[in-house]
């Protein structure tokens, strides 16, 4: 499956690269390369960051295709973004993208278990198994009830949340989670279960508020943060924090409602439906 970039055309409408003979942007959640391709071809410079060694070598092949010389590559999590752009010596950008989720791709090609609907893969769900050592199968064979509750409030209600929870205590009380398919019986909303998962088991959420903070720091005067959210809670934790950062007066908000994808990418594209464009200036 080829990963489809969202909001690519809101997204470069909301950038200048004729200003400046250097555009320098970094692109936090480089993925695929799907939005960078497009950055790259209009002449910017970009430094792409992924957590993920599968994607970031799918985003040099089709890179070095579409843009040679225009990208560096780095694997490591948004979270230290701050250090990852001075390693780079990558400071003072015009713009800085945080595309949050993850790829289609990895629910199709990856093999790590993230979608429900491939029951032999193992139930892992890590973005870089080589740094993390706490898969989502570890988190349901060895948290307690209390914790489990508290995990599943991420998506479900309380009530719900703790009806999930003692299903997951019954369960491996008979058998140890190990593949997706373990996982599936739990509750018919496998989805709203796996995106909790997910989330968890590479601290999503927490994440997010960090990295705007660092990001903001790396940008010169006039640049811009963009982000693109997909589900509510993300979208509370980046409305929060770009919020933030207009009443402390450092920053102007571009988007005072978010952007959504129009008719025609959701025609072409329909997992763009729930994606929400998020943008701030300095």
């Amino acid at each position: 499956m080829i990963h489809e970039p969202v909001l690519v055309r809101e997204v470069l409408e909301n950038l200048d690269f004729a200003h400046s003979k250097t555009v320098k942007i970094i692109d936090a959640t480089v993925g695929t390369g799907g939005h960078s391709e497009y950055f790259c071809k209009a002449g910017a410079q970009i430094l792409g960051i992924d957590a993920d060694l599968d994607m970031l070598e799918i985003a040099k092949k089709r890179l070095e295709v579409a843009c040679p010389g225009h990208f560096r590559l780095v694997r490591g999590n948004f979270a230290q973004i701050d250090q990852i752009a001075k390693d780079n010596n990558f400071g003072q950008v015009d713009a800085i993208l945080f595309d949050l989720g993850i790829s289609s791709v990895h629910y199709s090609d990856i093999q790590r278990g993230f979608s429900f609907e491939n029951p032999d893969e193992p139930l892992d769900m890590r973005l870089d198994p080589s740094f993390q050592n706490v898969t989502a199968a570890d988190l349901l064979n060895a948290l307690d009830e209390t914790k489990l509750k508290s995990l599943f409030e991420i998506i479900f209600d309380p009530g719900l949340a703790r009806i999930v929870a003692k299903k997951v205590i019954k369960l491996r009380s008979q058998k140890a989670f190990e593949k997706v398919k373990d996982a599936t019986v739990i509750t018919y909303q496998k989805a709203k279960l796996f995106l909790a998962l997910r989330i968890a088991v590479n601290t999503e959420l927490e994440n997010i508020p960090v990295s705007l903070t660092k990001a903001w720091g790396l940008l010169k005067i006039g640049g811009r943060l963009l982000v693109i959210s997909f589900h509510s809670m993300e979208d509370r934790i980046v409305k929060r924090a770009l919020l933030d950062l207009v009443e402390a007066k450092t920053a102007k908000l571009i988007t005072k409602k978010p952007i959504m994808p129009g008719l025609d990418e959701l025609n072409k594209n329909p997992r763009a439906r729930s994606a929400k464009l998020w943008i701030l200036e300095k």
